[in-house]
């Protein structure tokens, strides 16, 4: 049997296409961010007097997964679900809206100011048997020489009754505004 160079071409596109029928690509994450219900843009009203370093974080909250919880030692990754960055970044910039939001002006490092906060990351999850959004942060106020001025734990809550779609993102969104609240509170006593 003689094929036709068309004739072969379009047998081996049936094929392909035939052939890759039942492996479809999975859809991509849906992906979120921590700034969802502030404003963008602005500057400060308040001049910086706080340099807001990026948290630390050990795995798994130094990536970009959202962790859920699901037992007392076991965590999960919440499928199809993804930060739009790593983890510490979005909690950095999410910090930094919310403390000049609350009369603290904060900058990035490397801006000329007095103090700098350090954080950890220590809790930033969804606690699937309690049905919370938890987030706990330590922190140090520093001042300029590296010596330590404060240091606090602060824990955010929000229910969480779901895992489901964005709902899961935005309870852990609640509950690090709680804690940011409290932490703005604290540092304005302090600056």
């Amino acid at each position: 049997m003689k094929w036709g160079k068309r004739a072969f071409g379009a047998a081996c596109v049936a094929i392909g296409v035939s052939g890759c029928a039942g492996l479809a690509a999975p859809p991509p994450p849906a992906t979120y961010d921590l700034m969802g219900g502030l404003p963008r843009g602005g500057a400060s009203k308040t001049r910086a007097a706080l340099a807001v370093a990026e948290p630390l974080a050990a795995p798994p909250l130094a990536g970009d997964r959202i962790v859920i919880r699901t037992g007392p030692q076991e965590v999960a990754f919440l499928a199809g679900a993804q930060w739009v960055d790593q983890l510490p970044r979005l909690v950095q910039a999410r910090l930094i809206e919310d403390f000049d939001r609350g009369g603290v002006g904060a900058a990035r490092p490397g801006a000329n100011v007095p103090f700098t906060l350090v954080t950890n990351l220590r809790r930033f999850e969804i606690d699937v048997g309690r049905g919370l959004a938890l987030v706990e942060i330590s922190a140090q106020l520093l001042d300029s020489a590296g010596n330590e001025r404060a240091a606090r734990v602060f824990v955010g809550e929000a229910p969480a009754p779901s895992t489901e779609g964005a709902e899961a993102p935005h309870a852990l969104e609640q509950a690090l505004d709680s804690a940011a609240r409290e932490m703005a509170g604290w540092l304005r006593r302090r600056l």
